[in-house]
């Protein structure tokens, strides 16, 4: 890849490849900027837009921790945004609802589908809300 203005695109190009899980290598060293310092950075916009789901799972993206797969999808179906009072009702209605689903569910396999999805929530809920006191 031949990049116009490496200073500046560079970490761009070389986070992207990251994640995409592309083998890359570069020919001016590498400079890649703090994860650390850009999970901060996204939770304070989070914080600074409401704590809005999109830019807590931009957060959870830069996170440094593995995060469970599909805690982005229980933030997008719970809804959640604007205070943490109102991410916990979210979460405990997005829980409720799960459970009623459960209570429906016709097959071993469909409850267990349900159960992973609860026990994903759980560990949401516990990560998230305690960041969320601020």
């Amino acid at each position: 890849m031949l990049l116009r203005n490496p200073g500046r695109y560079q970490p761009l190009v070389e986070d992207a490849l990251r994640r995409a899980q592309i083998p890359a290598w570069f020919t001016r060293g590498s400079r890649r900027p703090d994860s650390t310092g850009r999970a901060f950075l996204a939770l304070l916009h989070c914080a600074d837009e409401g704590l809005t789901a999109s830019r807590f799972a931009e957060y959870l993206s830069h996170e440094q921790r593995e995060q469970p797969f599909g805690w982005e999808r229980l933030l997008v179906d719970a809804a959640v945004i604007g205070g943490r009072e109102r991410w916990e009702r979210r979460l405990t209605g997005l829980s409720a609802e799960l459970a009623g689903n459960m209570n429906e569910a016709r097959t071993d396999e469909e409850r267990a589908k349900i159960r992973r999805q609860i026990e994903r929530l759980d560990d949401l809920k516990e990560f998230a809300l305690p960041g969320l006191s601020v």
